[in-house]
């Protein structure tokens, strides 16, 4: 797994380990299928982060989290989470 800082995102990158905060979270599923697009900042730049199904009731904004599995669309400008990826939040302090 390879750490990566926001602005380094680019097109095509997978099997990643992002660190970052989750800055907002807007709703965008159906009743059959619950997905989130978050922000998520770093001290680079800002990135949108796809949540789907569980993984959007594990964060909430503020929470600081490490993406594992992650993987990159749309020229780099999305971020998601794998099937065999966690996002974890980190302990606040």
């Amino acid at each position: 797994m390879t750490v990566v800082k926001i602005r380094d995102l680019r097109v095509g990158l997978k099997d990643l380990e992002v660190f970052g905060k989750i800055t907002s979270i807007m709703m965008n599923g159906t009743s059959e299928s619950r997905h989130a697009i978050a922000r998520l900042e770093d001290e680079t730049s800002e990135v949108a982060l796809n949540l789907w199904n569980v993984q959007v009731d594990q964060v909430k904004v503020g929470d600081r989290v490490r993406l594992k599995g992650a993987f990159t669309r749309r020229k780099g400008r999305v971020l998601s989470v794998s099937l065999w990826g966690d996002v974890e939040v980190l302990p606040k302090g």
